[in-house]
């Protein structure tokens, strides 16, 4: 007999779950190789059934009982209504890095509080309550905030790079709304910023700021220091006779003037910022 409809499949399904004998009063979608645990030897074995739901939990399962035959938290197939018991470990493990992709996307677009936000919401779209999607966005926030203090510039010391980096993110959140036009504003830095703010996008550019795949977010400070040493490369090259080979410049030094810094310690090398996104 062909069947039109989902509620007619369902009609059926329900009908021959109604035949099960000993007791079974479902029908059930399963892959081959599945195991089914009769409930009178876990009720039996106590501590097998918490050693089968404590290594189901390892595997990214958050809630077992999703596979208990009857429970609320039984998946159901949407033809014929009666529970499946698949397991998709690529989608738990997507599920579970949703927390560090917001990180890394969320500061990409608003560097200083981007990374917090997405945090927090890459948690909560991972099924976490808002409690615990509120604890990761923090957790981010103090990573962000000791290597900030890690990276600190030279001369200061580490309770000062500490301070700096600790206000950042609220320099960061206050300039998105008070400086729209300008290149303070973190949307303007971001890389979305010629589409959100392009003014200030523009401004910020024009500074030649190293691309880093997890930027950090510049101050009007540090945006002022900047221009300043700018200046004073370019009024240092007018005092040159640049015609002599001993004072000639490399082309690549116009488009980034500050290539040939002075080295920096271990722990202010840009690629340990990079690498700390928190894996949370």
């Amino acid at each position: 007999m062909q069947t039109t409809n989902h509620h007619s499949s369902q009609t059926i399904a329900h009908g021959l779950a109604s035949l099960g004998r000993y007791g079974d009063t479902y029908i059930v979608h399963a892959a081959e190789g599945e195991t089914v645990i009769p409930a009178e030897i876990l009720q039996a074995n106590p501590r097998l059934r918490a050693d089968l739901f404590r290594q189901m939990q390892m595997m990214g399962i958050k809630d077992p009982n999703r596979y208990v035959v009857g429970n609320t938290l039984n998946s159901l197939n949407p033809v014929t209504g009666q529970p499946e018991f698949w397991y998709k470990r690529i989608l738990k493990v997507a599920k579970s890095i949703l927390p560090t992709l917001g990180a890394i996307v969320g500061n990409r677009i608003a560097p200083g509080v981007g990374g917090i936000i997405g945090t927090t919401l890459g948690a909560k779209a991972r099924g976490d309550s808002w409690k615990d999607s509120l604890t990761s966005g923090a957790l981010n926030y103090i990573t962000d905030v000791g290597i900030g203090a890690a990276r600190r510039p030279d001369g200061t010391s580490f309770f000062e790079g500490l301070k700096t980096s600790a206000a950042r993110p609220f320099q960061s959140a206050k300039a998105m709304f008070t400086d729209w036009g300008g290149p303070e504003n973190p949307l303007a830095q971001g890389f979305l910023g010629s589409f959100v703010a392009p003014a200030g996008a523009e401004q910020f550019k024009a500074l030649n700021y190293q691309d880093q795949f997890y930027p950090q977010y510049r101050t009007a400070e540090d945006m002022d220091l900047r221009r300043a040493k700018r200046a004073d490369f370019w009024t240092n090259q007018e005092e040159l006779d640049l015609s002599r080979p001993e004072n000639s410049v490399d082309a690549s030094s116009f488009d980034n003037p500050f290539s040939k810094q002075p080295p920096t310690s271990f722990f202010q090398q840009p690629f340990l910022y990079e690498a700390g996104i928190p894996l949370l």
